[in-house]
């Protein structure tokens, strides 16, 4: 599955096994053929991936809209 992190200044692409996100309604775990869903993210909580590679990183974020499909996940950053 494809992450990809938008802010105002910058676009990054990685690949990634599973995301863990923050909602106002809950925690969420998304992996590949999730179902296509919009959310927004609890401000200063961080989202926590693991690459393809195995290793397990996690990026603080304050304020977000996820956009999930069923190959790839867009974080649009307000920050």
């Amino acid at each position: 599955m494809k992450l990809e992190l938008i802010t105002p200044t910058s676009k990054e692409t990685v690949p990634v096994n599973w995301l863990e996100i923050n909602t106002p309604t809950g925690n969420l775990i998304i992996q590949m053929g999730h179902a296509p869903s919009i959310y927004t993210l609890c401000a200063g909580k961080e989202i926590v991936f693991e690459y393809a590679s195995g290793e397990i990183d996690h990026k603080l974020i304050q304020e977000a809209i996820v956009h999930v499909t069923r190959s790839k996940t867009t974080i649009i950053i307000n920050q």
